[in-house]
């Protein structure tokens, strides 16, 4: 009789790849915004292409969510209402005249 030995052990030649947790993908751009500033976003895409160009696509992968984060984090735009081109709030005037339901408030 044959005994089946179960080891936890991965082979070596498994391609698993281990996800990183959202919460630390903007840990690390946080990180990185402090550290480099201005230059975060350049670091983290520097780092995206040294690592893909090193055959390395999964940690290429990670830093270029790193730099998405980068840039959500240092985007200086403030949230609230679009700011429209006069052509178009003059279009969209227009438009509105003649549907009195339209409910669009320009500034």
């Amino acid at each position: 009789m044959q005994s089946v030995v179960l080891s936890s052990c991965r082979p070596q030649g498994c391609s698993f790849c281990r996800v990183i947790p959202e919460i630390d993908i903007w840990r690390a751009a946080n990180l990185l915004l402090k550290r480099y500033g201005d230059k975060a976003l350049e670091e983290s895409a520097a780092r995206a292409d040294e690592l893909a160009a090193q055959d390395d696509y999964n940690g290429a992968t990670v830093w270029r969510r790193i730099a998405d984060a980068v840039g959500q984090l240092a985007n200086q735009i403030p949230p609230g209402p679009l700011q429209y081109p006069r052509h178009f709030a003059a279009t969209l005037t227009r438009i509105c005249a003649s549907n009195a339901i339209c409910g669009v408030k320009l500034l």
